[in-house]
């Protein structure tokens, strides 16, 4: 969720729960006004009947009031006080109830003492709140609707320098020399931030170029004194004076020096791959790749006695670096006939979104997860570097794609997927 939108719903919550709070508040209100304005009104009436009895002491209160707005009952002691209070009262129907606001008064008249009830119906009045709620309901909701929107609009238009910065970030490439301009603004929560993101950015950019200086500078310096050791120890086993032990040392020399040359050469591939230092991307079939990689791997499948399944219904199309798509291509080849079993099988599949190398093999030693962590080995031999899956999996991650592992019946898979 934006933050924008974010901010909009909770500033639309508070305003409706400080609404429903002051309709609550502002019915209660109304509800007293009226009930204060209907004790007015019982009040005048009181006044006006009891002036009434003054004048005439000699009327019958229990024969001659017709008026059913009042009730009169004797009582047996005198009756002090006003109480005011709302009731109910069964209309002409006498299916519903009628709400009234009632006095309750004593008076005295020829000796006997009475307890007068007023009533006044608050049917019209109710009517008339219920209309004056509704329209303030209304009210309130056009108002809530106007400022969410206000706010809306002016939320966009402040937060519209933070939108240009985030699209400058998104554009951002560490491997490019233009240098990222932010445009000036008059918010300076937002001047910070671009003057933060600045520094930054000239930061990340200056240890990238060295480190990828350093990088190649070092692989470099190291692979040549490793090409004049093995072109020397080359020199040295030609030699037919050696004595078998000693020539049996120089060649595990020689062939350390080789393993030492592949894991230098694969680090700075995996470096390289990093750093996002393979810029040029086409659009290449892996079913096509894996074809004309598996006659370069001809002579080492016969002598293994594999043999080669292609089950290629569809083709796998991707948008990569060529170079990396051979290197990826070239590493799950490798690693099917490396892991399999003498007169094994590999099995070359691809379906809608998905591209499978299988071989079989015995089951891992090691939990898949570590699979395709850099040095990992599935035995104690020294011929592997370790990094071929690892750099597998890197190139699948640069190239929006996923690379998983699975293991069924003694079949080892390495499934290559598109994102759905």
């Amino acid at each position: 969720m934006k933050l924008q939108t974010k901010i909009n719903y909770r500033f639309l919550s508070l305003l409706i729960i400080v609404f429903f709070a002051a309709g609550i508040v502002l019915y209660f209100v109304l509800g007293m006004e009226v009930n204060h304005s209907f004790d007015n009104s019982l009040r005048d009436r009181s006044r006006t009947f009891k002036q009434s009895l003054s004048l005439n002491s000699s009327i019958d209160l229990t024969n001659n009031i017709h008026d059913k707005s009042i009730i009169i009952k004797p009582v047996q002691q005198k009756f002090s006080g006003r109480i005011f209070k709302d009731t109910l009262i069964a209309d002409r129907s006498e299916t519903d109830l009628d709400n009234y606001r009632q006095m309750t008064f004593g008076v005295e008249s020829r000796g006997q003492h009475y307890r007068v009830t007023l009533l006044l119906s608050k049917y019209e009045t109710e009517d008339l709140m219920a209309l004056i709620f509704s329209f303030m309901l209304a009210f309130f909701v056009f108002i809530v609707l106007i400022l969410f929107f206000m706010n809306r609009w002016l939320s966009s238009t402040v937060w519209t320098p933070f939108y240009r910065t985030l699209n400058q970030l998104n554009s951002f490439k560490i491997e490019s020399k233009n240098k990222i301009v932010f445009e000036n603004t008059d918010v300076n929560e937002f001047e910070q931030l671009n003057s933060s993101l600045n520094t930054m950015m000239q930061k990340i950019q200056s240890d990238y170029n060295n480190l990828k200086e350093f990088t190649e500078n070092a692989s470099h310096e190291i692979q040549t004194p490793i090409a004049i050791i093995r072109s020397k120890l080359e020199n040295v086993l030609q030699d037919k004076s050696l004595e078998s032990k000693q020539y049996e040392q120089i060649r595990l020399v020689y062939e350390s020096a080789n393993r030492l040359s592949k894991l230098n050469q694969a680090l700075l591939l995996l470096s390289k791959i990093e750093n996002q230092q393979f810029p040029d991307l086409i659009e290449l079939d892996l079913c096509e790749l894996a074809k004309q990689r598996l006659e370069f791997i001809e002579e080492l499948i016969e002598f293994k006695k594999i043999e080669i399944v292609l089950s290629l219904e569809h083709p796998f199309l991707v948008k990569m670096n060529a170079y990396l798509a051979e290197i990826l291509i070239n590493n799950l080849l490798g690693n099917a006939v490396k892991h399999n079993v003498l007169e094994g099988r590999i099995t070359i599949a691809s379906t809608l979104g998905k591209f499978i190398v299988s071989n079989r093999g015995n089951s891992l030693t090691i939990v898949p997860e570590k699979l395709f962590q850099r040095f990992t080995k599935l035995n104690a031999g020294n011929e592997s570097t370790g990094l071929g899956l690892a750099i597998a999996s890197e190139i699948c991650s640069i190239s929006g794609l996923t690379i998983q592992y699975r293991y069924r019946d003694g079949i080892h898979d390495l499934i290559v997927s598109r994102p759905t």
